[in-house]
């Protein structure tokens, strides 16, 4: 991709105008996709020597947390018949190109699960600063191919490259902004995001009269006996307690079942 996708980030950075949390994040996605041509050109100006090769293992051991990864959410592969955390929310495991979609001072950046930043989708930027009501947010799903509002493609090289008019997104949480960078945002637990998305849904409506977003349906038991009876319906499932506030990777309060 290369370092030109995130000039800008770095002027930010130089000039003063983010936060500290924003600086690092822009920091750490710049130095994430350097590509094979400058790469080389970086280490040697770290090194002093363009024969001797570093990888970010090498850097975060001797600069430990220099880089961070993207941060994610993973459900975690689990069994209901252990899970405890209740009350919790059920939902089918959806399919597609995991994304981030990225609102910041009315600005829309769309991202995959590593990072990656994807280009051509801005189409459906304003759908999204809509959505947003304004605040800095980050919304989490999958985007897939549809025709004639029915699911064609869930691939992911597929999704990629299907026109952008074409793409729809099943978004199951939204994060704030600031929590993201972070990699954790205890403030809320996923009851009060969920029901977020839905109430941002709602609002937005007015404006975006034919959304090219959807949520993910989701079913509230709050025992083992229901969730016994309720996940018969799923051949697999996500399982989340109420409770579970959003970090980087994976947690017992959040996993993927199958029966």
């Amino acid at each position: 991709m290369g370092i030109s996708k995130f000039m800008h980030m770095l002027e930010e950075i130089v000039a003063g105008q983010l936060e500290t949390k924003d600086a690092e994040f822009g920091f750490n996605m710049a130095f994430l996709h350097f590509n094979t041509e400058e790469a080389p050109i970086l280490l040697g100006i770290v090194n002093q020597s363009l024969d001797l090769g570093l990888d970010i293992e090498t850097i975060n051991t001797v600069w430990p947390g220099s880089i961070s990864e993207y941060p994610i959410r993973i459900a975690k592969p689990g069994t209901y018949k252990t899970f405890d955390k209740f009350p919790a929310s059920l939902q089918t495991v959806s399919k597609g190109l995991r994304v981030n979609i990225i609102i910041r001072d009315n600005t829309v950046q769309y991202r995959q699960k590593d990072g990656t930043v994807i280009e051509g989708w801005t189409h459906w930027d304003e759908q999204f600063i809509n959505l947003a009501q304004g605040q800095n947010t980050v919304f989490d799903g999958h985007a897939v191919a549809t025709k004639d509002n029915k699911i064609t493609e869930t691939d992911n090289n597929k999704v990629l490259t299907t026109d952008v008019e074409d793409i729809r997104f099943i978004f199951w949480d939204v994060i704030r902004y600031d929590g993201f960078v972070q990699g954790e945002d205890t403030r809320i637990g996923y009851n009060w995001r969920y029901n977020g998305l839905e109430h941002m849904m709602m609002l937005a409506y007015a404006k975006n009269q034919s959304p090219c977003y959807d949520i993910l349906k989701a079913e509230l038991v709050g025992s083992t006996e229901q969730l016994e009876a309720t996940v018969k319906n799923y051949s697999k499932a996500v399982i989340k307690s109420l409770d579970n506030t959003w970090s980087n990777g994976s947690t017992a309060n959040e996993i993927i079942s199958s029966q």
